[in-house]
């Protein structure tokens, strides 16, 4: 200790000149540090997304989702897979341990689904890397003076909603808090029994209803489209007009028998609103 302290008063220039370069070296450091709110962590998971259109879950599942499974399970360094099959779609996770070259593991992939036969109409598996920076990093909130929520709710989804997605950078926007309209059904009992209808049977057709069925892949011309029966409800007229099937029952199978669905819907169901 003693010579240190002898070297620093008898070498005052020295050590005036070590002080200096460890403050302007620290000094450069901190200036030219990056810094990132969302700073890019190499996340060892490769996701596979696979496109079936006009496929239900069940026919994802089989010709998509097992196949891709196999193909991919026994890669190098693969730690789990996990799969979801959705109707025209299929998503699988493969998760890789940290340590992992993941560029090597993306390009092992698709090599790997490179040689798979799939059926005809399933189109070629995305593969991609999870990546912190994909995460949502902005948020926004809107309030307006002159437009009440179902107003407002218009111009963010078709004004401002579109003028963000088209900004370099933007991969997608998603939007909450917005008006969602809701109906609320009111039963007339007399005109259920009189139909041989119940609330249940009334709730069931209306969910049977509201369903979208993909048909499949049709040629028009020269041009192939994915053909889809649309049965969403927008509005408490779609939701007026369902036609639901009468049971006659035993006390009213006369007045069943000659009214139509569509009566029948407009007997059971006392409003919407």
């Amino acid at each position: 200790m003693k010579s240190i302290i002898r070297f620093s008063i008898n070498n005052k220039f020295a050590l005036w000149l070590m002080t200096l370069i460890v403050v302007f070296g620290g000094v450069y450091a901190g200036t030219n540090m990056k810094m990132e709110t969302l700073p890019d962590i190499t996340v060892p998971i490769v996701s596979v997304t696979t496109v079936y259109p006009g496929a239900s879950p069940e026919e994802v599942l089989e010709s998509v989702t097992k196949p891709v499974e196999q193909a991919t399970r026994n890669l190098d360094g693969v730690k789990e897979v996990s799969s979801t099959s959705y109707e025209n779609a299929s998503s699988i996770v493969i998760e890789y341990g940290f340590g992992k070259d993941m560029e090597k593991a993306q390009q092992e992939v698709r090599e790997a689904l490179g040689s798979l036969k799939l059926k005809d109409g399933v189109q070629d598996p995305s593969v991609s890397r999870l990546s912190l920076n994909a995460f949502p990093v902005t948020s926004l909130s809107i309030s307006s003076s002159k437009e009440n929520l179902a107003a407002l709710t218009k111009t963010v989804e078709d004004d401002i909603v579109p003028e963000l997605k088209g900004l370099e950078g933007v991969a997608s926007v998603q939007i909450s808090g917005q008006h969602v309209e809701d109906a609320e059904l009111s039963y007339k009992t007399e005109e259920l029994a009189k139909y041989g209808l119940t609330p249940e049977s009334v709730q069931n057709a209306i969910k049977a209803a509201a369903v979208n069925v993909p048909l499949g892949i049709f040629t028009f011309g020269s041009s192939e489209k994915s053909i889809v029966v649309d049965g969403q409800i927008m509005t408490a007229d779609d939701l007026l007009n369902i036609e639901i099937p009468l049971i006659p029952s035993a006390a009213g199978a006369g007045a069943g028998a000659g009214a139509g669905a569509g009566a029948g819907a407009g007997a059971a169901a006392g409003g919407a609103g």
